[in-house]
């Protein structure tokens, strides 16, 4: 199963518009995937959820920094990754830290992945208007 997860991590690090093609290698048909913004089901969903990012941030790019597999034999594998981003016409690039929460299958395809990760710095404070207040609010509640 170890090159399960090792293949699935390549998908994401070398993800493009093409790839999307071959999502039924990574995902089961009748799998979940959830992020802050999405909650599908089915492997076509998945590829939607894709396309969209793409539309929307034009040549994303994941780094897989660290993965491993659960002691849980439930299947359960889990990536610690770095996001870079830059919202098409719009500021600097982004970098966002997450983790996501896989579960595989016994024939190495994703049945569920969750992703975690802080939407409102990693997205939001990067938007006009709501970005300037969401920072605002960051510096009025952390600690001096």
């Amino acid at each position: 199963m170890q090159l399960a997860l090792e293949r699935y991590a390549q998908f994401y690090e070398t993800l493009t518009r093409d790839s999307l093609k071959e999502i039924d290698r990574y995902f089961t048909k009748d799998a979940r995937f959830r992020d802050p913004f999405n909650d599908v089901t089915g492997a076509d969903k998945i590829r939607r959820v894709f396309e969209d990012m793409f539309k929307t941030i034009g040549t994303p790019q994941f780094k897989v920094v660290d993965m491993a597999w659960s002691n849980a034999e439930d299947g359960s594998a889990y990536m610690l990754w770095t996001f870079k981003y830059q919202i098409r016409g719009r500021g600097l690039p982004v970098t966002v830290n997450g983790i996501s929460a896989m579960i595989f299958n016994t024939d190495g395809r994703v049945r569920s992945h969750v992703d975690y990760w802080d939407a409102a710095q990693g997205l939001y404070e990067h938007l006009p208007v709501i970005g300037t207040v969401l920072r605002w609010i960051r510096k009025r509640v952390e600690v001096r």
